[in-house]
């Protein structure tokens, strides 16, 4: 005999519902501490089987996890060891495969056999090991084992045909190591990516951002060394360059206060030093800003090291 639930309507709600931390949110922050080289704090955690097979994985890792009440992770990463991931632990998780970027980019290298998890239809993972290997990783699948290798990854600009979660995730993992910057196209926009991006910045990743883009500049500026004998003359940034100036060092750098650069100096002698909107500089202008840039450089270092 089938049950039948009646619900009858009409009657005044009352009461306290405690609701938990999102589920999805839980099952990317988990992976992304191991990128930091110290320990997080996760508030909010709900208490599902997918944090505690989570848990077991990082334990496997040698990440050090304390649960400090019913919603509170500690998470220690400090000791942690890359080793491939084929446990039963990751046949049971579909969320795994957060630690492809994660290990990528903290390692360089990642063995992780084929995620597993509830089957609600086909939810292939072909975005996320393109945009590893726009990234520059290789990619190898063997004995049902992805193995990826970089050497370097470098920044660059990745579009998605779908709109995919966690592909957007997995690809900010792995790009705060990339050198340079990288552009996600057609991201995915749900609310687990804000927190992904709050937890990275957090931990770094928008020092590290500054610090990539100082050195992207800083690389620019030292092909026009040469160019100013005894700091005289004047010169002005072509090409690639000159765009790269306008639209990405310039407001990036310069309009965030980042490096400081005096106002526009149209080449005569005056108490001005800078470069300006239009990339035209004096020899004084442009030593005086890569001596600004080699410094803000030194800043940043040191700050990381103090973290």
């Amino acid at each position: 005999m089938e049950k039948v639930i009646k619900i009858e309507g009409g009657h005044d709600l009352n009461g306290t519902v405690r609701i938990s931390g999102s589920k999805n949110a839980t099952v990317a922050l988990i992976p992304a501490c191991v990128l930091g080289n110290e320990p997080v704090t996760i508030y909010g955690v709900p208490n599902i089987s997918d944090v505690q097979s989570l848990i077991v994985l990082l334990n496997e890792l040698g990440v050090y996890v304390e649960k400090r009440d019913e919603e509170t992770l500690y998470i220690d990463p400090t000791h942690m060891e890359n080793i491939p991931m084929v446990s039963k632990a990751v046949s049971k998780l579909r969320a795994s495969y957060y630690f492809m970027g994660a290990l990528l980019g903290k390692f360089g290298h990642a063995e992780i056999k084929m995620p597993g998890g509830c089957y609600l239809g086909p939810r292939p993972i072909d975005l996320h090991l393109k945009g590893f290997e726009a990234l520059g990783a290789d990619i190898q699948y063997e004995n049902g084992c992805y193995i990826l290798d970089a050497k370097e990854l470098k920044g660059t600009n990745i579009f998605l045909d779908i709109s995919s979660v966690g592909a957007t995730i997995n690809i900010m993992m792995a790009a705060v190591y990339a050198k340079g910057r990288t552009v996600i196209e057609n991201a995915a926009r749900e609310p687990e990516i804000i927190d992904i991006a709050t937890l990275l910045n957090k931990m770094g990743a928008n020092a590290n951002e500054q610090k990539k883009l100082l050195m992207e500049c800083v690389s620019m500026l030292e092909k026009y060394v040469n160019r100013f004998p005894a700091e005289k003359g004047c010169a002005s940034f072509s090409g690639e360059d000159m765009k790269l100036w306008k639209e990405v060092y310039f407001p990036k750098l310069v309009q965030t206060d980042i490096l400081l650069d005096g106002k526009f100096f149209c080449g005569t002698s005056s108490g001005n030093s800078g470069i300006g909107t239009d990339g035209y500089f004096t020899g004084y202008e442009f030593f005086q800003f890569i001596y600004r840039a080699y410094k803000a450089l030194y800043e940043l270092e040191k700050a990381s090291q103090m973290r």
